[in-house]
């Protein structure tokens, strides 16, 4: 009792030092409030829950490859909290910010079609060598929390990068368009006549994504849908 009560005090002395901010305006967050206010998360330019898929995702990818359902959390363009938030993710060393994302993912989408009669995720692969510098894939918390929520295994021997780039937020859009796939099949008779979600943090060009699913059809799969926790309007 003594030990609860003297924790207690710790956490509160602590807080006064080290409050919590808000990622996108930095002011003190409230004890149930995660990494963003309450006037930033209502701020977020969230993607209205369309019934079947997202249009702007079926401009980026018509006449590319064949997908069933594809849809988004979030846009990306002009939003400075999605961009912090995601940059937070990705680079700062706050792997649980997916955990967050992913529980909004539920929220908004429990119900949707897309989520539905899927037998296995894979998140979009990082390099082995990106893995060790970061700690982890961004992705990762997020994938979780979507497995057991929409209860759907993850697999992840099946698709793995093979080659270190740099970012490709960074690249000009002509190098990504013709750069060689980094990507590599792997155990493609798990896929075989399956249907499989494909997840990535975030959707610009689509080129990414493009190489991704043309190496996955080529193992036969049922059906491939796509889902991103952020895409370019």
């Amino acid at each position: 009792m003594l030990f609860l009560i003297f924790w207690s005090m710790i956490q509160k002395v602590l807080s006064i030092l080290y409050p919590k901010l808000c990622i996108a305006c930095e002011s003190h967050l409230l004890e149930q409030e995660k990494f963003l206010c309450i006037y930033c998360t209502h701020q977020m330019n969230w993607v209205p829950v369309p019934e079947n898929n997202l249009p702007n995702l079926e401009r980026i990818f018509f006449g590319k490859f064949n997908y069933r359902y594809l849809n988004s959390l979030l846009f990306y363009d002009n939003d400075r909290i999605t961009k912090a938030l995601l940059h937070h993710l990705k680079y700062k060393n706050k792997p649980e910010i997916g955990n967050w994302l992913a529980e909004w993912t539920y929220q908004r989408y429990h119900q949707h079609i897309i989520f539905k009669g899927i037998d296995a995720l894979i998140k979009t692969p990082i390099h082995t060598k990106r893995l060790k510098e970061r700690g982890y894939n961004q992705l990762d918390n997020f994938a979780q929390v979507i497995s057991q929520k929409f209860n759907i295994p993850i697999y992840d021997d099946v698709l793995i990068r093979t080659q270190y780039t740099t970012s490709q937020t960074q690249k000009k859009m002509r190098e990504r368009l013709f750069e060689n796939t980094p990507f590599e099949l792997k155990n493609h008779n798990r896929i075989i006549n399956k249907h499989i979600l494909v997840v990535d943090d975030v959707i610009t060009t689509g080129n990414t994504m493009e190489q991704i699913v043309s190496l996955l059809q080529t193992a036969q799969p049922a059906s491939i849908n796509i889902f991103a926790i952020a895409t370019a309007k």
